[in-house]
This record gives structure tokens, sequence and C-alpha cells, in this order.
């Protein structure tokens, strides 16, 4: 089906991402020199919108301002899924909501996006 998206002048691949899309086209074999040239994840990668609005409201924070509770407990299911420490928030915030978002747009879907590639 993703061959027919592709060939014959398709619409390719329309509503995966290009960090997607490059992960889908490399080689595993070719070690980290190709993870190095992927594209950047951004927040438009997201698919759940209230997570991209969410994510950019606390990345817009000053370091010195701490992000509301509400937004606090919004966003911490996501870091506790993505294996990431919420207390980060106050410290290493954009580091931390990079890391989330890596987790959503790829490690999240790896094992579906491995199934893809092998053709299964």
């Amino acid at each position: 089906m993703i061959v027919h998206c592709i060939l014959h002048g398709g619409p390719g691949l329309p509503g995966l991402s290009p960090a997607t899309k490059h992960y889908l086209s490399t080689s595993k074999e070719a070690g980290d020199d190709q993870l190095q040239q992927s594209p950047p994840i951004v927040l438009a990668d997201i698919a759940d919108i209230d997570l991209q609005n969410l994510i950019s409201e606390l990345d817009s924070l000053p370091k010195d301002e701490n992000p509301t509770l509400d937004a606090r407990c919004a966003i911490e299911p996501y870091l506790y899924e993505a294996g990431l420490d919420p207390d980060n928030l106050y410290g290493n915030r954009k580091l931390l909501l990079e890391g989330l978002m890596v987790f959503l747009v790829l490690d999240k879907r790896c094992l579906e996006l491995n199934d893809l590639a092998k053709g299964k």
C-alpha cells in the first residue's frame, strides 16, 4: 500500500512526519551516522493537538518561571509513559520536552514502524 502511495506520482506519505519517513527509509544497519542526519522532530509532528499546545505553552515559559499546577498535571501522564522524570520540568524543561517529543513521534511507534518497514 505504501509503495502505491509513492510510485506513479502518488501523494507520497502525506500523514507522516519527515522524521518518521526518515526512520522508515533508513537501514538499521547504517548505524548512528544515519540517525545524526535525520530531520528534526518538530511540534507539528505530534498528532495530539492539545498535547502540541501544552508542550508549546511549557516551552514558551521563561526559564525562571515554574509551570502551573494544571500544566504539570496535564503533562505528567505523558512523561511517565515516556519514562521521563516530571521533576525536571522545573530544571531542565527544554531537554525533557525534546525527549517527550522523540518518544511520541518515534519511540512510541517503533514497533509499528518496524513491522511496517518489514512489510507486515
